[in-house]
């Protein structure tokens, strides 16, 4: 078995303290092992079989973990979802925003043009 962190090339000194750990087992030699829960937990690696009590709840456990990773990845994608409607809402404002701006200045034009209409009727009379 073989155990491996993450480490600064420049500096071996450094260990990154994330927490990951890699850990690389030979399990071709299982059938060496003394122990007999190690050589079915060896064998399960190697076969994907589970073959004994241990392995089998080994084996339970990695499919409630991979169960809990696919639902940690769906509720993941929600913040993206709502960051995603947020962004298509702010959109939607801005555009609301450009044509309240240009139908008040429209507006704006149409009532200058309205005040010197009055006012030359004013003039006229």
């Amino acid at each position: 078995m073989y155990q491996f962190e993450n480490i600064c090339i420049k500096n071996e000194v450094i260990v990154l303290q994330d927490g990951v750990k890699k850990i690389i087992i030979n399990v071709s030699g299982f059938e060496n092992a003394k122990n007999k829960e190690l050589k079915s937990f060896l064998k399960y690696m190697q076969t994907g079989k589970s073959n004994s009590e241990f392995t089998w709840r080994v084996e339970k456990m990695i499919e409630t973990i991979k169960d809990k990773s696919t639902a940690r990845n769906e509720y993941n994608f929600v913040p993206g979802y709502i960051m995603d409607a947020k962004y298509e809402q702010r959109e939607l404002d801005q555009k609301e925003i450009y044509e309240a701006k240009a139908e008040a200045e429209r507006l704006r034009a149409e009532l200058k043009e309205l005040k010197a209409e009055l006012r030359a009727l004013k003039n006229n009379s």
